[in-house]
């Protein structure tokens, strides 16, 4: 059995294609050879999700490597569960698709074991933000992102807009799971 806490700070947490963040805050792993659990709070600096394009992407294992350890390095089948809460005081950063707005809240990062994808769970709220669509800005005015699963696949954006074009209110509205969003536009009069 094992039990270990250490502190992060300015830590790259994630530096995928899609999102990039560095992490302040304390992780616990704790367990044995056959089963392990690593949980924490994280404070998430610097935070940048881009909207991916329509594809699939598969997530590699994540590999260990103990650049001090004596060799032979131990190999074992451990399975490490995660439960990470992830908090976005400094909001997250969303761009894509002519999007570039500032998110807010807390989601937990949990997986079953560190071969498979991540599963992100919470809510994000709009803070601020802007959408260009030919040539034309919106003001961004509501929005929610919320997470339930993997990344791309269960990720779910709400996200209105309005401006004043000529005399006319135009409102877009984006809704959509990140890989598949549809924009659609309503106007008065």
């Amino acid at each position: 059995p094992f039990e270990a806490e250490g502190q992060l700070k300015n830590f790259p947490l994630f530096q995928l294609k899609n999102l990039q963040t560095k992490a302040n805050g304390n992780l616990q792993a704790y367990g044995n050879f056959k089963e392990s659990k690593l949980t924490g709070s994280l404070d998430m600096q610097e935070s940048l999700l881009i909207i991916p394009l329509s594809h699939k992407t598969s997530y590699s294992p994540i590999e260990f490597v103990f650049p001090y350890a004596p060799i032979p390095v131990l190999q074992t089948s451990t399975n490490i569960k995660t439960n990470v809460k992830m908090n976005f005081d400094d909001p997250l950063t969303l761009k894509g698709y002519g999007v570039d707005s500032q998110w807010e809240g807390s989601i937990a990062l949990t997986s079953p074991n560190l071969s498979s994808s991540p599963h992100f769970q919470g809510e994000l709220s709009l803070k601020k933000g802007h959408f260009i669509f030919c040539g034309k800005t919106f003001d961004l005015t509501s929005g929610l992102l919320s997470f339930n699963g993997p990344l791309k696949e269960k990720s779910y954006l709400n996200l209105k807009g309005l401006s004043n074009i000529d005399s006319v209110t135009v409102i877009p509205c984006w809704k959509g799971h990140l890989n598949e969003m549809a924009l659609n536009f309503t106007s008065t009069p």
